[in-house]
């Protein structure tokens, strides 16, 4: 499990690279740091990574990340994060299907965006960040079930959402939430799939999904594409899993005792 862990670090960098060269605007690991500040930091992540596997091993039987993992330098304050951006296709192509280690959400955010330090509300259940949005989910909400079926041979997996939100913030996020990626449109909640977000207002930013475990661990299980909502108090939308072809669904259902 450590070898694992830090071969896993050593696969992030190769794909930040890989990344880069397709994207010049892309970091990479110390770009910005002379040979021995580039060597302190790594020193320092390894360490790290060796004492977070000894304080919080993993207690799930699913793989897992550690927000330091994740790291390409030395963590600094950058303020709230809707001023943020997120290296969204790093993370989804690293973490989709894992835990995040340890228990909690400051963990999810640190490895969302894991060399900054973002002020965030704990008890919202939607981050908003400068490029991408986070949706959490609980076990006080399971009593929205999963439903399974069927779509041009695909599985698909939706369910239904309350948004909970802030009253003060509840119209601007109710807004962006419609002008995301859209799921299929046969599994569409009603004819705000059309409204909410046509094409050309569908910005297409990811909204990324994170399911609770009752011992606090969250599980990151891809984005979400939007089916519609109703316009009650609070709004409910639908939601499509965008990703269970490419996790292992079934064994992250099991292990939170969903139900469909």
């Amino acid at each position: 499990m450590v070898q694992e862990a830090h071969e896993f670090i050593q696969l992030r960098a190769a794909l930040a690279v890989e990344m880069k060269i397709k994207d010049r605007k892309f970091r990479v690991d110390g770009a910005d740091y002379s040979a021995s500040r580039l060597a302190q930091f790594k020193q320092e992540r390894a360490q790290e990574l060796d004492r977070m596997l000894a304080q919080h091993p993993p207690s799930l039987d699913l793989p897992f990340v550690y927000p330091c993992q994740l790291q390409s330098g030395f963590r600094e304050r950058k303020g709230h994060t809707s001023g943020l951006d997120l290296q969204f296709e790093l993370f989804h192509t690293l973490c989709l299907g894992r835990q995040v280690l340890p228990e909690g959400r400051q963990s999810v955010m640190q490895a969302l965006c894991p060399s900054s330090v973002g002020d965030f509300a704990t008890t919202n259940r939607i981050c908003l960040w400068k490029n991408a949005m986070a949706l959490f989910d609980s076990d006080e909400d399971y009593e929205y079930a999963f439903h399974e079926d069927q779509v041009d041979g695909r599985r698909v997996v939706y369910f239904e959402w309350l948004a909970r939100v802030h009253i003060n913030t509840l119209s601007a996020v109710v807004k962006r939430l419609g002008k995301v990626e859209k799921g299929d449109e046969c599994l569409r909640l009603n004819k705000s799939f059309y409204v909410a977000g046509g094409e050309e207002e569908c910005t297409k930013e990811p909204l990324l999904f994170f399911l609770e475990h009752p011992a606090g661990i969250h599980i990151y299980c891809g984005r979400l594409g939007y089916l519609g909502h109703r316009g009650s108090n609070p709004p409910e939308f639908r939601w499509q899993l965008l990703d269970v072809a490419s996790m292992d669904w079934d064994k992250i259902f099991n292990t939170l005792g969903l139900e469909y």
